[in-house]
């Protein structure tokens, strides 16, 4: 599955920034970035498994994390911690304040334990 991985490079990635242990604004930033990214590919990539193995069709992050949990894919605590990625995805992309960023980049190693949860699973 091409998208899978496409996804464990993008998690690769974030977690190797996360790693640096770096905190200055332009790594925060990269980190945010790589975040993004690695958000959208593991969605898309858990879309297209819903597709191909349950026949579930789900076009939005947040379903696809309910689908999953619905079927059993995933636990509850799993599914909630997904949901908490797709709020912070959406504060980064839409708007942008210092503040917000570095809560959320200070999130970032429990997102991406999230995501490195959901692609063992997938």
């Amino acid at each position: 599955m091409e998208k899978l991985a496409s996804a464990k490079k993008a998690l690769t990635k974030l977690e190797a920034i996360l790693d640096e242990g770096v905190q200055d604004e332009k790594t925060r930033d990269a980190a945010i970035q790589r975040f993004e990214f690695t958000s959208e590919i593991c969605w898309k990539a858990l879309q297209a498994h819903l597709k191909a193995d349950y026949a579930e069709e789900v076009r939005y992050p947040k379903g696809c994390y309910e689908t999953a949990f619905r079927v059993g894919l995933i636990d509850e605590d799993l599914c909630l911690a997904l949901n908490q990625t797709v709020r912070d995805r959406n504060l980064t992309s839409h708007t942008y304040h210092e503040t917000v960023a570095i809560e959320i980049f200070e999130r970032l190693p429990l997102h991406a334990a999230a995501f490195r949860s959901l692609v063992s699973k997938l």
